[in-house]
């Protein structure tokens, strides 16, 4: 992509019985059937509106629509969402409005 928006193209897979979504990557340590048989292309562009100190605000634009789709590629892409218990986001220490 270009003009500062951010492409991120993964398989995603989605296991119904824990609720959680998991790349490619993840999908061989995973116990579940099937692992990489069920994986989807999952495209998501995302565009920085604005910087902080520690946080962004960003525009996420789903190009398809996949469950979890924009936390796990913000996770992906070293973005996680602030207090994501699932995906492994968390809360900035203070000043966060």
């Amino acid at each position: 992509c270009d003009d500062g928006v951010l492409c991120v193209n993964e398989r995603l897979g989605y296991d119904s019985s824990t609720h959680v979504a998991f790349t490619a990557s993840e999908a061989e340590g995973r116990k579940t059937k099937g692992k990489g048989k069920h994986l989807k292309s999952a495209v998501t562009l995302f565009k920085l509106l604005r910087a902080y100190d520690d946080h962004a605000l960003v525009m996420c634009m789903p190009v398809s629509g996949r469950t979890h789709q924009i936390r796990i590629h913000l996770r992906e892409a070293g973005f996680p969402i602030v207090n994501d218990k699932m995906y492994g986001g968390r809360m900035p220490k203070e000043g966060f409005t």
